[in-house]
């Protein structure tokens, strides 16, 4: 997000819609290209403002998908309502003069507290552990809202006080490692293991899916994911989700589905 603002500012204003949003346009998008050639969002962010792109980054049902997806009746009781109206106070709000002090600052208020704290809080409570997280400590908060962009990151190396301060205690085969995250493979479990639990789940009898979504794209959308032509493994797991829930607890089914051992790639990434 920072180097594409980096970017972005650089360019003649009357030229980013015109080249970068017909590139956006025009370049393909699949999972199935080697991710030095994945550009397909750059561009488009390119050619749109840091707050649109911001968001862009975040939302994982683009608006097209969504309007082949959601049926008539439910696109039309959304009165034009988007995701981007709940990230966009955030952002706009932020007094910061960089895009990514304003990234930030939106995901402190975002993701954060909706996303990343909400999982740390519930499996811990189900585990009957208390969990505290000392980096969220105000003080240190509010210290590191006012470091300068060059103290936080660096090309595509980040934390960097915290790793200056690891380097005094831990040998650098550990504070240089790169961020490894908690991802579970979804992707792969979608294909395979929970292929048949979500694929009757997805397309059962559940109202809330069927009511709301059109069936036909969502099939396509199904067969991609399978064949391996495209990855979509978020829209899926969170229909997979939504499907469970409705069956626990608006039909009132009780059936537990256990979950395969984790494999494969364990990287975390946000899409």
């Amino acid at each position: 997000h920072m180097i594409e603002s980096r970017i972005r500012s650089a360019l003649v204003p009357g030229i980013r819609w015109p080249v970068f949003g017909l590139l956006g346009a025009l370049w393909p998008h699949s999972s199935r290209l080697p991710k030095p050639l994945r550009l397909k969002t750059i561009f488009e962010n390119l050619s749109i403002g840091n707050e649109q792109a911001f968001y862009n980054d975040l939302v994982w049902l683009r608006a097209d998908t969504r309007k082949r997806l959601y049926a008539d009746d439910f696109m039309r009781a959304l009165h034009g309502f988007t995701p981007e109206e709940t990230v966009h106070p955030f952002y706009a709000g932020c007094n910061a003069g960089d895009a990514l002090s304003r990234a930030q600052a939106t995901d402190i208020q975002f993701y954060m507290s909706d996303d990343v704290l909400v999982k740390v809080d519930r499996m811990s409570m189900a585990h009957s552990m208390e969990i505290r997280s000392p980096l969220l400590d105000h003080h240190l908060m509010e210290f590191a809202a006012q470091l300068p962009t060059h103290l936080k990151i660096s090309g595509q190396k980040g934390k960097l006080l915290l790793r200056e301060l690891a380097s005094r205690r831990l040998p650098p085969e550990i504070h240089k490692k790169p961020k490894l995250g908690f991802s579970i493979p979804a992707a792969s479990w979608l294909r395979n293991e929970l292929k048949p639990l979500a694929q009757d789940i997805i397309f059962g009898s559940g109202r809330v899916i069927g009511n709301f979504l059109k069936r036909e794209p969502l099939t396509r959308l199904w067969q991609e994911h399978q064949s391996g032509l495209r990855d979509h493994h978020v829209l899926l797991w969170g229909l997979l989700m939504l499907g469970l829930w409705e069956e626990v607890h608006v039909t009132g089914g009780n059936r537990i589905h256990p979950l395969p051992p984790p494999a494969g790639s364990m990287r975390t990434h946000r899409s």
